[in-house]
């Protein structure tokens, strides 16, 4: 019951942005978040993009498999150990929100070679997200993600 409940708001969540016009300065303002979260992927400091969540953070990916900050914090520990050559490109596609808190629905490609065996191996990942974030002290922090279908057209583009 709170998966349904839970379901029917993040769908009634969804629906109102959609019909609402982006504020142009918290496009800007996500966008730059964004920037930054791809840099510091791609240059591999996992503490900084560590903070870049809030401790709080959940995601969940297409299939419905749910991870919380420490299995993330943990992911991009072995991330480190298993890959190099990471390029991330974050695309913002639509945001809405206010002051304290924004949704952004966004598209990633990631490059990058991956440890298989005793050889690295170039992989490209494509994902997209509808992502909730909330304001702190030092900046907008990732607190929820939800994987969402590519094969599925965004309602707003």
């Amino acid at each position: 019951m709170k998966k349904l409940l839970f379901l029917v708001a993040a769908v009634s969540l969804s629906a109102s942005a959609f019909t609402q016009s982006e504020d142009p300065a918290l496009r800007a303002e996500l966008q730059k978040h964004y920037r930054q979260f791809d840099q510091f992927v791609t240059k591999l400091e996992i503490p900084s993009v560590l903070n870049m969540f809030h401790k709080g953070f959940t995601t969940v990916d297409v299939q419905g498999k749910a991870m919380n900050y420490p299995e993330v914090k943990s992911n991009y520990l072995q991330m480190v150990a298993a890959t190099k050559d990471v390029t991330l490109k974050t695309t913002v596609v639509h945001v809405g929100g206010n002051f304290d808190e924004a949704m952004a629905w966004i598209s990633v490609v990631v490059h990058y070679t991956a440890k298989q065996g005793d050889r690295w191996v170039k992989m490209k990942l494509t994902r997209r997200y509808a992502e909730t974030l909330k304001r702190a002290p030092d900046g907008w922090k990732f607190f929820y993600s939800q994987g969402l279908p590519l094969d599925e057209p965004w309602p707003f583009a």
